[in-house]
């Protein structure tokens, strides 16, 4: 009886290091998702003051059929499936990648010519993974050259130079008038005639409005405006204090059947690997 007793008393300081241990670890767990989403939040915050985050948008009171900025996606209608389209449209990277970046993209938008070189270096590092399609939403209420370069942009596609095209144009973006647009497509080796008479023709003005179109119907009212498309599932605890802290400018649409994350503003290179690195094997 003695032995049991012993036994009795020396399980009993266990009994309550047990529920003690968990508390602590949860008080650590929680001070560390606090110190990273606020981490992240000044960081993102530094850069958004910098000029480097937020995307180019379009006002509802200048253009009142996109104007209205999507609401946030509440996390009890993830399970639904959301369909972003980019079929028929040409695919920079590899064929077939098992995730797409479709980017709604405006060529005279500053914060898309800081999203570009970030986009190109994330096709290098995931070459095998991820592809990106470009979709057009001009912000011509405040970017008057936007509609007429996507339709350069289209022009180009004919000829197989869509993307050397719109490095080009990036690259140049202080000057996108009609004869700059001529001269950069003659520079690439463009067929010039022809180049020249599908852009004076607007002969794609109606894709150019399509995408736009498209891209109000999914919510976008800035840019860039980008749709990170999987057909692997996403691991939501790896992302979710960015999301948090990002103030609405990364928000999953859709974790499990083939991931969906709406990406808003030019994010620095890091956070793009947060997101790709958050895609299941």
């Amino acid at each position: 009886m003695e032995h049991e007793q012993h036994s009795s008393h020396a399980k009993q300081p266990n009994a309550y290091m047990l529920p003690l241990t968990i508390l602590v670890a949860a008080i650590l767990i929680c001070a560390t998702l606090l110190y990273s989403s606020g981490t992240i939040a000044a960081s993102i915050n530094a850069l958004s003051a910098s000029g480097g985050v937020k995307p180019s948008t379009i006002t509802a009171s200048a253009n009142p059929s996109t104007g209205a900025a999507a609401s946030p996606t509440p996390r009890a209608v993830l399970d639904r499936k959301v369909s972003i389209d980019f079929s028929g449209k040409p695919i920079r990277g590899l064929q077939g990648a098992p995730t797409t970046m479709v980017v709604f993209d405006d060529f005279q938008c500053p914060f898309c010519s800081k999203a570009h070189p970030v986009f190109k270096q994330i096709l290098s590092e995931y070459n095998s993974s991820v592809n990106l399609v470009i979709r057009h939403f001009p912000l011509t209420s405040i970017h008057p050259d936007a509609f007429k370069s996507s339709e350069a942009y289209e022009c180009a596609l004919d000829q197989g130079k869509q993307f050397e095209y719109s490095d080009k144009m990036f690259d140049n973006q202080q000057n996108l008038s009609i004869a700059a647009l001529k001269k950069y497509a003659l520079d690439l080796g463009l067929d010039s005639p022809k180049f020249n008479s599908c852009l004076d023709g607007g002969q794609k003005a109606q894709i150019v409005q399509a995408d736009e179109d498209a891209g109000a119907g999914y919510g976008v009212s800035g840019t860039p405006s980008v749709f990170l498309v999987s057909s692997k599932d996403l691991d939501y605890s790896q992302i979710q204090a960015l999301e948090s802290a990002s103030d609405g400018l990364v928000k999953v649409l859709q974790e499990k059947n083939g991931a969906v994350v709406q990406v808003a503003g030019a994010l620095p290179y890091q956070y793009w690997q947060t997101i790709l690195g958050a895609l299941k094997n």
